[in-house]
């Protein structure tokens, strides 16, 4: 077992985890190009997990955002990161 998701009980093996960020960089391949920043607003989950993986995979930044800031601090972090994309 490489993670486990107490909210969904349900636990990801290394290979599962492997295959599924595999295929989420191949979505966000053509998203981002290599170097770039992609802002993670997401909790902390398996989700952001598999996104910063996957963000290794493609040669990207990852910059992960609390999404309980207020709105006013989520647009300044965004204005300084100045992300490609954001999940």
């Amino acid at each position: 077992v490489a993670l486990v998701d107490p909210r969904r009980a349900r636990s990801f093996t290394y290979q599962e985890i492997e295959t599924l960020s595999s295929q989420l960089a191949a979505l966000l391949a053509g998203r981002v190009r290599r170097g770039g920043r992609v802002a993670l607003l997401l909790g902390n989950d398996v989700e952001i997990a598999l996104c910063y993986l996957a963000g290794l995979q493609l040669g990207v930044t990852c910059v992960p955002i609390n999404p309980a800031l207020h709105a006013n601090e989520i647009g300044q972090v965004l204005a300084f990161a100045a992300p490609e994309l954001i999940v």
